[in-house]
């Protein structure tokens, strides 16, 4: 009673001094209010939670820190804030009011809690449950507790269906009668219809995106799926396992990385880029055909960024991690912009952040909490992606922060989906998961298709970021405010329209200078309903200290036929004015600017570009442009795709800005006739079609308006998927796979996971299928229903066959098993894997490994190791108790001779590549292979060589190393690998490549290091067949990334040469060396001192002549070692300058395989002698 007598008083005083408040608005998503100035104080004790009650405060101005200090101390803590100058309070039953002026309390009235839909009744179907169920989320204040919330649910009779406590959220479902009960409860502010259908997917991501018009099921379609184009993803660890990654990812890198079950947010990441949808191909990633190199998130795997795109190819890196908040242009920013301004092709993409509605302490951008909140540091780059979060029907997730970057620029630079969106988690698992680290990697994804398709146009050569990135925003489904804005930023990625300018031919590039003025005609044709010009530049790296960051500034005009000039779109950053339209007046703060006219005359439009400011140049620019025309394109289906039956399917389409409903009609005949689905209003680019439940392979979608209309490319299916996959029986020798019958079902296509994608292995008329592959083999399959008129559905979610056996009786054991690598070298043991059959627990095992250490084993897994090099037999007895079955294996290991450090090869002792113990080519083509050559070389008179000058292009063919002990080395010391190369072109537009991979063994992928190609390789034309002539034709190589991880004792590495139509290639002088590069190191034969060196006759019987050069008289060390490396002979001559000849005396040793090494001086030779 006393607080309720000190509640008036503070009533009386507080109307006293807002007698002459003004009026506020409230601007919500249930509509726009006018609150009148007079306040209500008045609250009961029933409505306080923990001695707390919520209000709304509306302030006459935002009010400063200070002030918001002072409240809190009164007991008011100001909480989310509304639009305009409101705020949701926390006030305590022993408030003060006093120190509250110049401002308006209110209850929070129910209809202020509601989102559009629910605001005006409207319930989506996925909403309702039965016949008066509904379900909705709700969002409760963030200071209470679950147990405060529940008890008000369960006192109106819902139900709590699912929480998410970190985003302070339920899912709700109650009778639809009680539904203004649950508006009622004083813990929530606010509530929503559920946020997607009951099966989001990344499949609507992708047909938002419009990445599904560049990778089509449709044989005519287009194909691009990112393969060529290599990824960076950094995140919370190592993913998997998980086969939509099969064949794609190398995490080689993240050897520190955590392992942690809980950290799945980097699992997630990498699925939404890449994931093949192996498992379920709903949950496809944007670029399943890219590869991912996945890293760690310290900012310090930035560093490794210059060397992954010199030697790996990198181009694109995504990454979803806070970096502060509204932290400015940092030092990691002025990192990143430099990279992408050194290295033309590269981009990185960041998440925009998840700071939505709140404010950046201490770096409060002063607009309010909803506004400069992006999460970063390294995403306020000028040259960066920054990505901003949608729902799939293209509303801004209000989780999702919003610019301006620190000093004004626009920020995010374009949104994607990144609410609800499904991809893989560990495990071979799926989740959802919503904020905008999910939309970044979508947005990066589409990249990697963006780059590739530039690629197939253009040569195989890459894109430089700035086109593409350039393209993407001037391409941009415009959300919100008209032009760009701080909430979307340039709008919606859309991949079609992107690619469309990009295939198109419509961008140009030039330079410009300090007070230049560049002139450009762009012809704009007769029904254009929107014209858009945009320039940009990748900036030079700003100054930590400057503000603004841009460095240097264009400034563009665009003049019409009728002499009417036009500046670009700008947006007020002052933080009264950052939800303003823009305006066209001069760009002084951004590194691109945008010029935009609907429905443009026809005719010439001069772009006038205008060296503003041009410190560091000449900078160069893009110029694109883009023309949307008065016509539709459906996006989704285009054509190809399997679609169930009796289900909800979303079509998309593009269009202009209109006035007028579409009509969205569909064909089951290829467009004979047509029946209705439904109408979509003037500004939705999207219609739910429930799909009727009729079988054809002959489906087609039409959407209309106004008489303008576009059907899909071609027919898709509509048929459903097979339902319980299962296994029948899992044999030693077979398994068979069963399903339901899908109505319309004509045949099944079964598909196996092969070496990245699921891939078709036959078909059957019947309901189940039985595979040559028995209970020893790990194996995924998958069924797809097939029709009449070529019906092809989309793959039932995949089932993994593990190695157990099923239904299946005892039987008699079948001895099999497995070699990890059937030849490696002296350092590598050899892991033999049972692959018995019928090899039930209990089974007993005995190996026999002659020669080998150990010489047996009872293990089922043994390990085995050889010293010296050979052809060993293996033999196995398996016992399962039933009966006993065994194996022998003639020459079922061989073990290569293994090369020392200090290693190099000059090719003077070799004849050929044919069975040599230390090199092998690959020649998938049977076309012109690596051979030794004696037409040309830098030291000596030999090297290997490659006649590129008489095959054509497209062919691949490779060099590989022997195996080489690195064991020797820790892991704190740098190797580097060495060799001289010399090529030439045979035309200007040769663009052929040099690779280099290494190893740690044959069981170890090849990864690639090193990557030359175009006029990197050698700028120089040969119209004749080339043959060095000189030591300039020759170029050396340094390579220091032979990581420690490749410090073992069966490294290998391998020239990898893609040809293009050029002219010969030659290799000498491979040099592997402790420490780092030094010209000095690299050995080449006229550099050791030691030239034509010989050893004849060889093999020998007893005799060996030695036969060596010397370019001055130097001692002379020569030592014989077996294939060991134990020394066994070791004496020293007087070598004289000019040729030298010893004999030396062998009949001691036993017949078989040794080494000469000849030393001076500290640099040594190896030859290889047999003796018979």
């Amino acid at each position: 009673m006393i607080k309720l007598i000190s509640a008036v008083i503070a009533l009386i005083l507080f109307n006293a001094f807002t007698s002459f408040s003004q009026k506020h608005t409230l601007l919500l998503k249930s509509g726009t209010y006018t609150i009148e100035s007079e306040s209500d104080l008045n609250w009961t004790f029933s409505e306080s939670i923990n001695n707390r009650f919520y209000r709304i405060i509306a302030f006459d101005n935002i009010p400063s820190e200070k002030v918001k200090i002072d409240l809190a101390k009164a007991g008011i803590q100001l909480m989310d804030y509304l639009p305009t100058n409101s705020f949701f309070a926390s006030i305590s039953t022993d408030v003060d009011w006093s120190v509250l002026v110049d401002a308006t309390v209110l209850p929070i009235a129910d209809a202020y809690k509601l989102s559009h839909l629910l605001s005006i009744k409207e319930y989506p179907h996925w909403t309702l449950f039965g016949e008066d169920q509904i379900e909705l989320e709700a969002s409760y204040f963030e200071e209470l507790s679950y147990a405060n919330v529940e008890k008000q649910i369960l006192s109106i009779g819902g139900q709590i269906v699912a929480k998410n406590t970190p985003q302070h959220t339920l899912n709700v479902r109650l009778n639809l009668s009680n539904i203004n009960s649950l508006y009622a409860l004083n813990a929530f502010y606010y509530f929503d219809v559920l946020p997607s259908e009951s099966v989001p997917e990344n499949g609507n991501a992708r047909s938002n995106h419009r990445s599904n018009t560049l990778w089509t099921e449709n044989s005519d379609g287009l194909k691009y799926n990112g393969t060529g184009i290599t990824i960076m993803m950094q995140d919370d660890g190592i993913i998997g396992p998980h086969i939509d990654y099969t064949g794609r990812i190398d995490q080689s890198n993240c050897s520190g990385c955590s392992t942690s079950a809980a950290n799945t947010h980097g699992d997630h990441v990498s699925g939404t880029i890449t994931g093949a949808g192996n498992l379920n191909p709903a949950n496809r990633g944007m670029a399943h055909g890219a590869d991912l190199l996945v890293y760690g998130s310290g900012n310090g795997n930035f560093n490794s960024v210059p060397s992954l795109y010199d030697n790996q190819g990198l181009t694109i890196t995504s990454k979803s991690y806070s970096n502060g908040c509204n932290s400015g242009y940092t030092s990691l920013a002025r990192q990143l912009d430099e990279q992408i301004y050194d290295r033309p092709s590269l981009i990185h993409v960041f998440s925009a952040g998840n700071n939505g509605t709140s404010a950046c302490s201490p770096n409060d951008y002063g607009a309010g909490a909803t506004w400069g909140n992006i999460t970063g540091g390294h995403k306020m780059g000028k040259n960066v992606m920054t990505v901003g979060n949608l729902t799939r029907f293209d509303a801004l997730a209000n989780s999702s922060s919003r610019g301006p970057a620190t000093d004004g620029r626009i920020k995010p630079d374009i949104c994607g989906v990144g609410t609800s969106v499904v991809s893989t988690g560990p495990n071979n698992d799926y989740f959802s998961s919503t904020g905008t680290s999910m939309s970044c990697p979508g947005v990066a994804g589409v990249l990697a298709q963006l780059y590739e398709g530039y690629k197939d146009l253009n040569g195989g050569v890459n894109p430089e970021s700035a086109l593409i990135k350039a393209s993407i925003l001037n391409t941009a489904e415009d959300l919100g405010n008209p032009g760009p804005d701080f909430k979307f930023g340039w709008g919606r990625i859309n991949a079609r329209r992107a690619f469309d300018l990009i295939s198109t031919n419509q961008y140009l590039s030039a330079t410009i200078s300090q007070g230049d003025n560049n002139n450009h005609q762009i012809a704009i044709p007769a029904g254009v309903s929107e014209m858009r010009i945009m320039v940009y530049w990748t900036d030079k790296e700003g100054s930590t200290n400057a503000n603004p960051a841009l460095v240097n500034d264009i400034n563009m005009v665009v003049t019409d036929p009728a002499m009417i000039s036009y500046d670009p779109w700008v947006l007020d950053h002052t933080p009264a004015n950052v939800d303003l339209t823009a305006v066209r007046t001069v760009d002084n703060l951004n590194n691109m600017e945008q010029v935009t006219l609907v429905n443009p005359a026809a005719g010439n439009y001069s772009v006038d570009l205008n060296g503003f400011a041009i410190p560091q140049g000449p900078q160069k620019y893009y110029l694109v442009y883009y023309f949307v025309r008065d016509e539709i394109t459906v996006t989704y289906p285009v054509g190809g795709e399997g679609i169930e039956t009796g289900a909800s399917s979303t079509v998309r389409w593009d269009a202009p800005v209109g006035t007028d409903n579409f009509t969205i009609e569909y064909s089951t005949d290829n467009g004979t006739s047509w029946s209705t689905a439904g109408t979509a209003l003037p500004d939705r680019r999207y219609y739910n079609w429930s799909t009727p439940n009729i079988v054809s392979g002959l489906a087609k979608v039409r959407v209309t308006r106004n008489f303008i209309s576009d059907v899909c490319d071609t027919v898709f299916t509509l048929i459903n998927v097979p339902n319980n996959l299962q296994f029948g029986w899992i044999c030693p020798d077979s398994s068979n796979i069963t399903w339901d019958a899908v109505t319309g079902a004509t045949s099944y296509e079964v598909s196996m996971l092969g070496l990245k994608y699921m891939d078709s292995i036959g078909t059957t008329t019947a309901t189940n299928y039985t595979v040559q592959i028995g209970a020893a083999v790990n194996a995924w399959f998958s069924v797809r229903a097939l029709g009449l008129d070529n019906a092809r559905g989309e793959r039932a979610i995949a089932i993994e066959k593990g190695t157990n056996e099923y239904n299946c009786s005892s039987s008699s054991p079948i001895a099999a098993f497995s070699i990890d690598c059937p030849a490696a070298g002296t350092g590598h043991c050899f892991s033999l894997s049972d692959l018995s059959i019928n090899a039930t627990v209990g089974t007993n095992y005995t190996w026999y490994f002659p020669g080998g250490t150990p010489a047996t084993s009872t293990d089922q897994n043994p390990v085995v190791c050889y010293d010296t090099p050979g052809e060993y037999d293996v033999a196995m007895v398996v016992d399962n108790g039933f009966a006993i079955d065994s194996i022998y294996t003639t020459n079922a290991v061989y073990v290569e001779y293994t090369s020392q450090l200090p290693y190099f090869e000059g090719f003077e002792n070799q004849t050929d590549f044919v069975n040599n113990d230390q090199w092998s080519t690959l020649n998938p083509s049977n076309n012109q292979a690596f051979t030794v050559s004696s037409d040309a070389a830098l030291s000596g008179n030999k090297s290997a060589k490659l006649r590129n000058y008489v095959q054509g292009g497209n062919f691949e063919d490779e060099l590989i190393s022997g195996p080489v002990d690195l064991s020797t080395l820790s892991s704190s010391d740098i190797m580097t690998l060495t060799f001289r190369y010399s090529y030439r072109k045979r035309t200007e537009a040769n663009d052929e490549w040099l690779k280099v991979f290494i190893t740690k063994s044959c069981e170890d992928t090849w990864v690639q290091r090193k990557t030359i190609h175009g006029v990197g390789l050698s700028p120089i034309v040969s119209s004749t067949e080339w043959f060095p002539s000189s030591d300039e034709d020759w170029t050396t190589v340094h390579m220091t990334n032979v990581t420690s991880n490749y410090f073992v004792g069966d490294f290998r590495f391998k020239f990898e040469f893609e040809s293009d139509g050029g002219n010969n290639f030659y290799l000498d002088d491979i040099n592997l060396y402790q420490g780092a590069p030094s010209d000095d190191i690299v050995l080449g034969l006229n550099e050791l001192e030691i030239s034509n060196a010989l050893l004849y006759p060889n093999p020998t019987d007893g005799e060996l002549n030695v036969e060596f050069y010397l370019n001055s008289a130097e001692t002379t060390q020569l030592t014989i070692q077996d294939v060991t490396g134990k020394q066994l002979s070791s004496f020293s001559v007087a070598g004289n300058s000019g040729k030298n000849l010893a004999f030396i005396d062998v009949n001691t040793l036993s017949s078989g395989v040794y080494f000469l090494r000849i030393n001076v001086e500290g640099v040594s030779r190896q030859m290889r002698f047999v003796i018979q």
